[in-house]
């Protein structure tokens, strides 16, 4: 894809609502285990105020649906129920992997947070090594609430 950063633009679903639908079908035909967390997130990033945690950012590459990231105030696992902020629903659209996407979608949400005066973040992943390219840290395991093992993460913000 050719001057495909120069193309890309990440948006604030509050700002954006019209692209839901378009977001939320691309989550159901690559990533449809998610999709209920995604649509969980969605929602309450709409029912909080304005300086809350809970925000969805939508990408989109020449006009069109490309991935997405989302913060909240819970991550939806089974011990560590005292992490906060937390980092979710990372996600880049098959065809678009590979141009750094993922890079700048984490970038905005640690930056959002620490706009919002947080000075660190926690995410859960299956990815190996992803992410400790971006100065995260594991720091544990533990369980999705459907039983899935999965590793704890944490990772500074930006202002």
């Amino acid at each position: 894809m050719k001057n495909v950063d120069q193309m890309k633009e990440i948006v604030s679903a509050n700002k954006r609502r019209e692209l839901i639908p378009a977001f939320l079908s691309l989550i159901e035909t690559e990533w449809p285990s998610v999709l209920p967390f995604v649509k969980r997130q969605l929602q309450d990033s709409f029912s909080s105020e304005e300086n809350t945690v809970s925000s969805t950012y939508f990408l989109l590459v020449g006009g069109e649906p490309a991935g997405l990231i989302q913060t909240s105030s819970k991550e939806y696992i089974q011990h560590r129920k005292n992490l906060f902020p937390c980092i979710g629903s990372l996600f880049v659209a098959q065809r678009f992997r590979g141009n750094g996407f993922g890079e700048k979608l984490l970038a905005r949400a640690r930056f959002e947070l620490g706009r919002k005066g947080f000075d660190s973040a926690y995410f859960t992943s299956d990815h190996i090594g992803f992410y400790e390219k971006y100065g995260c840290r594991e720091i544990g395991l533990d369980l999705y609430e459907n039983g899935r093992p999965v590793k704890v993460y944490t990772c500074g913000t930006f202002l």
